[in-house]
């Protein structure tokens, strides 16, 4: 767990920069996992929803989703 400031988003953000948010944090242990939802919950605050891209991030096939449990995340 780390705290994202947010004015080094949004400086980021002016800078043209995009955020990958990774669904695989989500899928794991459950202090893993909640780490995961608030840190992804903050960033999409802080961004307003832009210049997000969401990836599975994972090196297992295991953890792949279908494009549509992607975006039921």
């Amino acid at each position: 767990p780390f705290r994202i400031k947010h004015t080094h988003v949004r400086t980021a953000m002016r800078n043209g920069a995009v955020f990958e948010i990774c669904y695989s944090g989500a899928l794991r242990g459950e202090d893993e996992r909640r780490n995961w939802w608030t840190a992804a919950k903050e960033l999409v605050r802080m961004t307003k929803g832009k210049g997000l891209i969401i990836s599975s991030g994972s090196d297992q096939i295991e953890n792949l989703r279908a494009p549509r449990d992607a975006e039921n995340l």
